[in-house]
């Protein structure tokens, strides 16, 4: 098993929050577009893995933003900036993720935050295991 896991080559990916062109001129959607610099990047398999779209939305963006194996200071301002994810949402899915073992937590002492990263392994095989499964429920 790698260390390092590489899935802009062996999943399929999805973006989101792109509006369609008959939605250009709308200053709604031109204004949720442009709290991203880029589209956000959903990996279905992700949310199959664990069970939940909003848990895969998160590992999706955790995983294009972090390298294996980094330790990142989480917070709710962060997560609803750069994701959209709000604090309540981001409180559920921290909480399944660190049950299911498949996000890890640190706390460091100066300065005191809150560190998560992947368990890289468990979640290759839990993706892995999904992946081949003929039965996965199609989640999006």
């Amino acid at each position: 098993m790698s260390m390092y896991m590489d899935f802009s080559t062996s999943y399929e990916y999805e973006t989101g929050f792109v509006p369609a062109k008959s939605m250009s001129t709308n200053n709604f959607m031109r204004g949720l577009v442009a709290l991203w610099e880029e589209p956000a990047t959903y990996v279905r398999q992700f949310a199959q893995a664990v069970g939940s779209v909003s848990e895969g939305y998160f590992l999706s963006w955790f995983v294009e933003k972090c390298l294996p194996g980094e330790w990142v200071s989480l917070n709710n301002d962060l997560l609803f900036n750069e994701a959209g994810i709000t604090a309540k949402q981001w409180r559920n899915i921290r909480s399944s993720l660190l049950q299911k073992g498949v996000l890890l937590n640190r706390r460091t002492v100066a300065p005191t935050e809150s560190q998560f990263t992947l368990n890289d392994a468990l979640f290759e095989e839990l993706v892995r295991k999904h992946s081949e499964s003929t039965d996965v429920l199609d989640m999006v």
